[in-house]
């Protein structure tokens, strides 16, 4: 739909609101996506939604209401019950007012090869994925997909804020009988992706890993490389990076605001400008985002907000609301600045130690205290004497983030981009492994 659509849209839902103040949320898209295993292609799907969610206040009672059907009757139900519901709701007396308008940056997000990337263009890139695995007598699994997403916001305080941006997304596994190898990458330009690069990465993984020894659990140095940096940032962000956590004495920062809580060499920032991530320069209110300093050379320095915790907690307003703000703010665009080493540099300075291609099913354990918990997968190997010598069986781990951070010893200066964060490489002093998964078996993971 285009802008002036959504925008006619919008003004007629808004008409109907009978409220304090109201807000209308416009989100969905396009996204395509073509999966492929055992060298053949065996899915293509589209799908097409869009919903709009709307908020009525009355006297500082809130009601949502969603909807996926944009006539006449359907957007006046949906008002209709999200004043409803707002009527019997209890008043909060924190609430001070939806957003005003405010200029948004304008940002290229919305490439057009990746947003409107048809099912013969995956299937030609991912036939030269397969025939490069084919060749080396290799399996090859994964999946390409491209979507174009909208996000529209209006309200009743004069605020209308419109992006339309892309997002293209691979990844791929590569298999042996007794091994596997994985890689993968996200960008708002399909374009941007080496594919052939990222399938002989993941080929060279598969290979090497053929000869495979059991190591005991235990603590050891680790390379992370950037898919697993980025797992474990992900992680780290839904432990409190948030207005609404800090508020509540719930997140790993309560109390230790401008305290060290990680290397000197670790910054972390949330900047949905970075031209090399999913690109959305207004929150779910419509707010600019504003580029915020999480960890500043290792200290604590500052959470994301959204107009109610700004306004109940006196902060700027950063532009973080989320879906009918239920979470609180939360940092979206997370992104660890990278350093100067290479992955290379950081296995030749390594005497002994583990590394780690991406992590699997990681999940958080503690909140407060960043514990984290997972296992490894699709390459993970033994590095003795500054070389990779040899797979080794994946290990399970139960490790503190912050921990983790604070004993990193080189960063990598490129950087990988998936699953909305930007992560470089990591050296880090010591890592906790507590177990070990059962062996592999033609390139898959059975858990004991």
């Amino acid at each position: 739909m285009k802008e002036s659509q959504i925008a006619h849209l919008l003004e007629s839902a808004l008409s109907r609101v009978k409220a304090d103040q109201g807000e209308l949320l416009f989100q969905g898209g396009v996204s395509g996506t073509t999966r492929f295993a055992d060298n053949r292609i065996h899915q293509n799907m589209v799908s097409e939604d869009y919903t709009i969610t709307c908020r009525c206040v009355i006297r500082k009672r809130t009601g949502y209401a969603t909807t996926n059907r944009f006539d006449s009757d359907s957007l006046t139900r949906m008002v209709k019950k999200a004043q409803e519901i707002a009527g019997k709701q209890t008043p909060d007396p924190d609430f001070q007012s939806l957003p005003s308008a405010s200029p948004y940056p304008q940002v290229q997000g919305c490439d057009e090869e990746t947003a409107t990337c048809t099912p013969e263009l995956r299937a030609e890139k991912i036939r030269k994925v397969i025939s490069a695995a084919e060749s080396g007598g290799l399996s090859a699994a994964g999946q390409l997909t491209t979507t174009r997403r909208t996000l529209a916001v209006m309200n009743t305080q004069g605020l209308f804020a419109y992006h339309q941006g892309s997002q293209a997304e691979f990844s791929l596994t590569v298999l042996t009988p007794v091994s596997s190898g994985y890689s993968g990458e996200d960008s708002p330009h399909l374009s941007a992706l080496s594919l052939e690069q990222l399938t002989e990465r993941a080929i060279r993984k598969a290979l090497e890993g053929r000869k495979i020894q059991d190591l005991p659990p235990g603590d050891y140095p680790v390379i992370l490389e950037p898919l697993a940096v980025g797992d474990m940032i992900d992680v780290l962000g839904w432990t409190g990076l948030g207005a609404k956590d800090m508020e509540e004495e719930s997140s790993c920062f309560t109390g230790r605001m401008g305290t060290e809580v990680a290397s000197s060499s670790i910054t972390l920032v949330d900047d949905a400008t970075n031209p090399r991530v999913y690109c959305t320069p207004f929150d779910f209110e419509g707010v600019p985002k504003r580029r915020v300093v999480l960890i500043d050379k290792g200290k604590a320095r500052g959470v994301v907000t959204d107009s109610y915790y700004a306004g109940k907690m006196k902060l700027k307003n950063t532009g973080h609301a989320t879906p009918r703000g239920e979470d609180g703010p939360q940092p979206w665009h997370k992104i660890l600045l990278p350093g100067e080493s290479t992955v290379e540099e950081m296995i030749q300075g390594t005497e002994r130690g583990i590394l780690v291609t991406r992590f699997w099913y990681t999940r958080l354990v503690d909140r407060k205290q960043t514990v984290f918990t997972g296992m490894t997968r699709d390459g993970t190997f033994l590095v003795e004497n500054g070389k990779v010598t040899s797979g080794v069986r994946d290990f399970r781990f139960n490790q503190n983030i912050l921990e983790a951070l604070s004993s990193v010893e080189s960063i990598s200066k490129d950087q990988v981009y998936s699953s909305y964060v930007l992560a470089p490489a990591l050296k880090i002093g010591s890592f906790r492994f507590t177990g070990r998964t059962a062996a592999r078996r033609g390139g898959r993971s059975w858990i004991s």
